[in-house]
């Protein structure tokens, strides 16, 4: 494949012909002159693999807005184990129809009433902050019988505790993958509007997490470890949740240029600032440009770029446009740049 260099040093290519199924790609350059052929370079081996997978920062449906990796729970009182009963794997939230009621749920590596060796009970939190900013949590105290309670109210991230108390329902399901659930009024937590349809208001839960404590004593009036069994996500917060955008349409690319046409060297002034997304509150985030003469397309946030073409010839220089949530335009914006020999 020949590159085309229009005179600025180029140290990176991007293989729109990769295929993710083919392990390996192998690579060497050669320098091509008026003169002649270079000696070609050392062969580079470059795995291709799938596409990562990004998370959007919100969540409609509320399943696994938290998922963490099973195995990283550990027990504060020397280290033994199990303490599978506290690994957290995947947190979610639900709301009934109209909402009144949040329910949490958090999902465990293997759920059982039986602590850690040193410990005599085990505390699962799931946090987060509501559209009014304070900071909530449900709270659920599991010791052997099993014995459970469920309770909810404002929670102080300093000491990891509730600051005020307010028993609830729930369910506790032993096993595999077992699950705790507990329900809060909607009316207790701020009276969020759920859903939001608008990706950057302000929804019912913001920043979630969940905590595993344990704790030695009885439940209520033992004492607890100050570090954590298991925070899920290890660091950082879950998705944001609920938020249901409406249907998401494709923007319109618009392209003009100018000139159009010229002698070599042909500087182009183009403009994609008449591009468009038909959805309100959706905006365009970013503008692709391919200029047709074989550099690498160029991504920018900006709608306006230009570009020299050093070579005679018919191009196509062609737009693509992206919106706010991740949708690239699919309608056809080209302009035919005729670079003509110098007279």
């Amino acid at each position: 494949m020949i590159i085309i260099n229009t005179g600025s040093t180029r140290t990176a290519f991007d293989d729109a012909t990769a295929d993710p199924s083919v392990a390996h790609y192998f690579y060497v350059v050669k320098a091509i002159n008026a003169v002649g052929t270079g000696a070609q370079s050392n062969e580079i081996d470059l795995v291709v693999g799938p596409a990562p997978v990004t998370r959007p920062s919100f969540s409609c449906d509320g399943t696994d807005v938290v998922i963490d990796a099973a195995g990283d729970a550990h027990n504060p009182a020397g280290g033994q184990g199990p303490t599978s009963q506290a690994d957290i794997t995947a947190i979610s939230f639900s709301a009934n129809t109209p909402a009144t009621t949040i329910t949490t749920r958090m999902t465990l590596a293997n759920l059982t009433s039986i602590p850690s060796p040193g410990t005599t009970f085990t505390t699962y939190f799931v946090v987060w902050t509501s559209s009014n900013g304070k900071t909530y949590a449900t709270e659920t105290d599991v010791s052997p019988g099993p014995l459970v309670a469920f309770s909810w109210g404002e929670f102080n991230t300093s000491n990891n505790q509730l600051s005020t108390f307010n028993s609830t329902t729930g369910t506790f399901n032993q096993g595999v993958n077992g699950t705790i659930t507990v329900n809060v009024p909607v009316s207790g937590v701020g009276n969020p509007t759920i859903p939001i349809t608008d990706v950057s208001g302000t929804p019912a839960v913001t920043n979630p997490y969940g905590l595993t404590i344990a704790g030695e004593g009885a439940v209520g009036i033992g004492l607890v470890f100050t570090t954590p069994m298991d925070r899920a996500p290890n660091t950082g917060f879950g998705q944001r949740w609920a938020v249901c955008p409406p249907p998401n349409a494709a923007p319109t690319a618009v392209l003009t240029a100018t000139p159009t046409s010229g002698t070599v060297p042909l500087t182009v002034n183009f403009d994609g600032s008449g591009s468009f997304d038909p959805d309100a509150g959706d905006t365009i985030a970013s503008y692709t440009f391919d200029f047709g003469d074989g550099p690498a397309p160029v991504t920018q946030s900006t709608p306006t770029i230009s570009h020299t073409y050093n070579f005679t010839g018919n191009y196509a220089a062609r737009l693509t446009v992206t919106d706010s949530r991740g949708l690239a335009s699919t309608n056809t914006a080209q302009v035919v740049i005729s670079v003509s020999p110098k007279k």
